[in-house]
């Protein structure tokens, strides 16, 4: 047991004189900056230098984060501010531009009706709301207003220039977005409606008899119920639109454009379509035809045929 401890005071002998040596030289680091002030001074100098650099670059780093901040903060302000104005003045000139279409002068309704126009352009949040306003505006021309007389006897009445304007600025919004003008139940026989734009609008259950729509675009447009005997459709558009149950008779449809055009009873009797375009055996199909109704010689054998086969 006593050399064990023996061996331990020798090992912890060393160990005590190292601290000793170790305290005895900080003593004597303390003890020479003491004695020598200005390097003391130097040595306060370094440290004060190295904390100030540490906390410049955080106070830059918190700078730099919060001036971002207020930056996109002001940003964001400003184009609230911006967005703000803007809806102001559009609605401003829609306000303006409504409040003319009830204006006696033509001159004056047809500066409002552009002035919609380039709003339609514009901005699509109030397309919907200009096809309703329009579509009532549109009937009131065509059925109640005062027509400009026909230029020649054979001519018809035709609805004065803002109609027709009105017509083409609802096309563009349903090109652009789908909505549908309501025409439905429209009532007003012998018109001339020739290059009148009414893409995809609703016309079901009017009656149009004897109307010119030479040259109109009527793509998709829909006719469930309606009563165009006798009217004209040469060079009309009339792709995908769709006629249901319709009076067709003695219409004329020379070169009117019919690819996909749904035929579903629609009567055709004395119906003249030849040289239209894209009109094929398969969709006369499903309509109410027979010999007084002009055909291509071609289309009219192939027809002849497919009626045939159906017999069998």
């Amino acid at each position: 047991m006593k050399e064990k401890e023996e061996a331990s005071l020798q090992q912890e002998e060393p160990m005590q004189v190292i601290k000793l040596v170790k305290a005895s030289e900080n003593k004597t680091f303390w003890a020479r900056l003491i004695a020598k002030p200005e390097a003391l001074v130097s040595l306060l100098a370094v440290v004060v230098s190295v904390v100030g650099i540490v906390t410049s670059s955080k106070t830059a780093s918190m700078t730099a984060s919060t001036m971002e901040k207020q930056n996109e903060a002001q940003l964001a302000a400003v184009k609230e501010q911006n967005e703000a104005q803007r809806l102001a003045d559009r609605n401003n000139r829609f306000t303006y531009a409504i409040e003319h279409l009830k204006d006696e002068t033509l001159a004056i309704r047809m500066g409002a009706l552009y002035e919609l126009k380039k709003l339609v352009l514009e901005d699509e949040g109030l397309q919907e709301l200009i096809v309703r306003i329009l579509g009532p505006y549109i009937r009131d021309g065509i059925e109640n207003r005062e027509l400009l007389p026909p230029k020649r006897y054979e001519d018809r009445p035709r609805p004065q220039d803002d109609v027709f304007l009105a017509c083409e600025i609802t096309s563009l919004i349903y090109e652009q977005s789908g909505y549908v003008l309501s025409l439905n139940s429209l009532s007003k026989e012998n018109l001339d409606l020739s290059g009148i734009h009414l893409k995809g609008a609703d016309l079901s259950r009017s009656h149009l008899n004897g109307t010119d729509f030479s040259s109109a675009q009527l793509q998709e447009a829909d006719f469930f119920l309606c009563y165009l005997r006798g009217a004209s459709l040469w060079q009309a558009q009339l792709q995908d639109a769709e006629i249901y149950e319709s009076d067709f008779d003695k219409a004329y449809f020379c070169e009117a454009n019919l690819e996909r055009t749904s035929f579903v009873r629609m009567s055709l009797f004395e119906a003249n379509l030849s040289g239209t375009k894209g009109l094929t055996a398969v969709q006369l199909l499903t309509a109410y035809l027979d010999d007084t109704t002009l055909l291509d010689p071609d289309l009219r054998a192939e027809y002849d045929r497919l009626k045939t086969e159906q017999g069998e």
